[in-house]
């Protein structure tokens, strides 16, 4: 497969992405900081543009898989939080 860059409207689009799993990594982090969550949170913090670059590109045929700092690849692969399962969050696919 022969990359392309994007298009105005793809470029746009991947900002506004890497801007919400920004604003997600850093609500998670004061979460943490002020006590509202328990745990520990692995944030994504500085490589938004990783998940972002790759998710741009999925096709519906493909899945994709994490295990460690994974918010920016659902929040990229346009999932959304439709639940909770002993406390996390479950993502489906839009």
């Amino acid at each position: 497969m022969t990359a392309h860059p994007p298009s105005r409207e793809g470029a746009l689009r991947m900002l506004r992405t890497m801007r919400i799993i920004r604003a997600f990594e850093d609500a998670a982090g004061a979460a943490l900081r002020e006590g509202h969550a328990r745990g520990s949170v692995h944030q994504y913090t500085g490589e938004e543009a990783i998940a972002t670059g790759v998710c741009f590109n999925l096709t519906r045929a493909d899945f994709v898989s994490s295990y460690h700092r994974g918010h920016g690849h659902a929040i990229a692969s346009r999932c959304g939080p439709c639940g909770k399962a002993r406390g996390e969050p479950i993502f489906f696919r839009l």
